[in-house]
């Protein structure tokens, strides 16, 4: 081999290793990048100010847009049905937090083993969030949880440097879970009866069992010849209105039954109130409308009875004051051999009266409540239709035959 092919070859061989240690080099988290700052700089300052959260799943496909409005957090996928403020706070407050500790790689190459791939790529794994709102709005892509300790690696959108952050970050994609849950909450000790009719079949009648009953509510459509399934057959239903939640809400113009058959169940509660519910199957899901009014003979009858036991409340009250009263000045009264002092000692002071109630008053301002409540919950059910769990939907489905023992 002569000299200059010698010569040319050791050039290649330089060039070469020296591409390498360049390459080498590029892979290699940036060091001069300053660790133990926030993962999202300026947040802890400013949530308050944050006007929207996205949330985008592999494939860029945005799941889940929240907004802040005049009508507070609310949900575009679902039609502007309201979130949990209290699970979007706790979010922002656990990235407000959140601290970058260690620097991980810039290889592209490398982001699918942390998770943080670019999310317009479809097979990525990652979860990218977008906040608007803060002076620099923040893009980040969520990826996998350190395997061992607390941790998660995160990169920002746009940016080669990925991150191990102090804390396990967990981003909610499916939307439904990002909504306020609750529908309604009414004790069971406040419903008065229960009617369900279904499409077909008997309607089932609930109402409240006798005071010497174990169970708190009875069947009043027991076929002659038959017998209910258990003695607390009936409970279940009545507490349907018990803390009801949701599994998905639409707009009720986006979920209509049309031709299918309704089942409609109707809540008679203490207060005059009443609660229907129309429901219907699609698929292995129960949708369902609710709708309420008020009755107003029976929300005043209803009035009148609880002024007359805070009437009745009031006096016990008094009387037990003056009761105690009585014996205090007995106890301190001085006897025949007492000193002149103590029968000059003056006389313990009166239970101040409590102040006069105008009767007429206090019976209009507990039938506004009762108003204003309906029609809250009116306002809040007429624009929806509603997913039910369906341990609460099984009581809407039942037919009485579900309710009796099998024919002997």
């Amino acid at each position: 081999m002569t000299r200059h092919k010698l010569v040319v070859l050791a050039v290649v061989a330089a060039l070469g290793a020296a591409a390498a240690l360049w390459s080498t080099q590029t892979r290699k988290p940036d060091t001069d990048v300053p660790a133990a700052q926030p993962l999202v700089p300026g947040l802890q300052e400013a949530i308050n100010d944050v006007s929207a959260l996205r949330i985008v799943a592999p494939g860029n496909n945005t799941v889940a847009t929240i907004e802040r409005g005049d009508a507070g957090w609310t949900l575009k996928e679902k039609g502007g049905y309201a979130v949990d403020t209290a699970k979007v706070r706790d979010f922002l407050l656990s990235l407000a937090q959140a601290r970058r500790i260690e620097a991980k790689t810039s290889n592209p190459e490398l982001y699918a083993r942390l998770g943080v791939a670019d999310v317009a790529q479809g097979d990525a794994t990652g979860t990218q969030i977008e906040i608007d709102g803060l002076a620099q709005p923040a893009r980040l892509i969520v990826g996998e949880n350190v395997q061992r300790g607390a941790g998660t690696f995160v990169r920002e959108a746009g940016q080669a440097q990925s991150w191990q952050i102090d804390t396990n970050l967990a981003v909610e994609r499916a939307p439904a879970k990002w909504l306020q849950p609750e529908i309604v909450d009414i004790a069971p000790s406040r419903v008065e009866s229960v009617s369900i009719r279904h499409p077909e079949g008997a309607a089932i009648e609930i109402v409240q069992a006798p005071d010497d009953g174990a169970a708190d509510f009875v069947l009043r459509t027991v076929p002659k010849g038959r017998e209910p399934e258990s003695e607390f057959a009936a409970d279940a239903a009545a507490g349907l209105l018990s803390g009801l939640r949701l599994d998905d809400v639409a707009p009720a113009a986006q979920a209509d039954p049309g031709e299918t058959k309704v089942t409609t169940s109707t809540f008679v509660i203490d207060d005059g109130t009443t609660l229907t519910i129309t429901s219907w199957k699609a698929g292995d899901k129960t949708l369902a409308r609710l709708a309420a009014t008020l009755d107003e003979d029976k929300a005043a009858a209803f009035v009148e009875q609880a002024q007359a036991r805070a009437a009745r409340e009031a006096a016990s009250a008094a009387a037990a004051a003056q009761g105690a009263a009585s014996s205090d000045a007995a106890a301190t009264a001085p006897d025949e051999t007492g000193d002149a002092a103590a029968a000059d000692a003056p006389a313990p002071a009166s239970t101040p009266a409590a102040p006069a109630v105008d009767p007429a008053a206090d019976r209009e301002q507990r039938l506004a409540a009762i108003r204003d409540g309906v029609e809250a919950m009116q306002a809040k059910f007429a624009q929806w239709t509603y997913t039910l769990p369906s341990y609460k939907a099984s009581n809407l489905n039942k037919t009485l035959e579900d309710y009796l023992k099998p024919k002997a």
